[in-house]
């Protein structure tokens, strides 16, 4: 009986209002609407009228039912959505203004967001219901984001490369949905300095958001299979060096397996969220290239020459020293290194190939070169 009550109340309120409204002064100014935004969607979807002479209004209709409306200014009134549609009216003492059918249906959803927080430059999925591709916009804050694939329960879109954390809005012509989307900071990362390195190798990065990041260390397989006993991995975490533009750090270590399936170490950057980026070089076994390896002296047009001869020496810079004496490089290949001595040596000389210390060698023979 009280529910009875207070239906006829509103009713009677409602009829008061449009008997006013009727009986106003026809000169008196009425409000304008110059747009209403959404014109419809799920129950509780709020609505935001914009015109002109909105302080004169003092009641809100929707599809005759009296609505709890906010005023802004005097030119925007908002209200939420009641459970059904219907003509939208603008009540006044002297007057009525009419808007849109306003309509119920169902808006768009969103229910999962990966990943979370967003990633600039990188996709960005939603996975909801209603979202309708051949009907619907997605924006942050007022900035449209392009959508790469669409269906009724997923959207792929863009974040663009400079995004900031703002409003993620999803509209479709009838209702809008929206939630606070968290945008991390820019993260990139490139090789200086792209192919393949040895271990002991300098490679450096250069990119943004560089502070803090890690080197992800993964194996694979050269030769296509896996060997019977996996080679030993080594120094799988690089001691990174590394500001918020730069990187660098030495290629890791790695050991061949013992039926000779080498493998590669792949590594990719990652920062201080866990994102990571793959980095397009390759860490190649050094082989053992120095466990038969042979050192003498020969002469050679006139000079002393030191040859060592082995199996798979690395083609990057060597160094080589005797004593505090650098040694000039006449020549390299896979399977020999050539010296020139130029002052009397009797101990060792130590070789560096790429950064790493091959071992220290002693030189067997005498020059006799006149």
């Amino acid at each position: 009986m009280k529910t009875y009550n207070s239906k006829m109340r509103r009713a009677l309120q409602t009829l008061f209002l449009l008997v006013a409204s009727a009986l106003g002064t026809p000169a008196e100014a009425q409000p304008r609407i110059d747009s209403v935004r959404p014109t419809g969607g799920a129950p509780g979807v709020r609505i935001r009228i914009r015109g002109a002479e909105l302080d004169k209004v003092n009641a809100v209709l929707v599809g005759g039912t009296r609505v709890e409306f906010e005023r802004p200014s005097a030119r925007v009134i908002a209200f939420v959505l009641p459970n059904q549609g219907g003509q939208l009216l603008l009540l006044t003492q002297g007057g009525m203004t009419r808007g849109p059918e306003l309509h119920v249906s169902d808006a768009p959803t969103i229910a999962e967001l990966e990943p979370y927080p967003a990633d600039p430059g990188r996709p960005l999925t939603l996975r909801g219901a209603n979202l309708n591709p051949d009907r619907i916009d997605v924006f942050l804050d007022d900035r449209r984001l392009a959508i790469s694939s669409a269906s009724a329960t997923e959207l792929v879109v863009l974040v663009p490369s400079d995004a900031v954390s703002g409003t993620l809005r999803v509209v479709n012509p009838e209702a809008e949905m929206t939630r606070e989307l968290e945008v991390l900071p820019p993260f990139e990362a490139e090789v200086v300095q792209r192919g393949a390195f040895y271990e002991g190798d300098r490679i450096e990065l250069r990119g943004v958001g560089l502070a803090g990041v890690q080197i992800e260390v993964t194996q694979e397989f050269q030769r296509g299979r896996e060997p019977d006993a996996p080679p030993e991995l080594a120094s799988l975490t690089p001691r990174v060096r590394s500001s918020g533009q730069r990187a660098t750090f030495r290629a890791p270590a790695i050991a061949p397996a013992e039926d000779e399936a080498w493998t590669l170490l792949r590594l990719a950057a990652v920062d201080t969220f866990g994102r990571r980026r793959e980095l397009p070089v390759q860490v190649v076994p050094t082989e053992a290239f120095d466990a038969n390896a042979s050192a003498r002296r020969e002469c050679e047009e006139s000079r002393c020459v030191i040859s060592i001869r082995g199996s798979g020496f690395p083609l990057r810079r060597v160094v080589a020293r005797a004593g505090r004496t650098r040694l000039p490089l006449l020549g390299q290949s896979r399977t020999e290194i050539r010296l020139e001595e130029t002052a009397p040596n009797t101990g060792e000389v130590v070789v560096r190939v790429g950064g790493r210390r091959l071992r220290i060698l002693g030189v067997s023979g005498r020059c006799l070169c006149d």
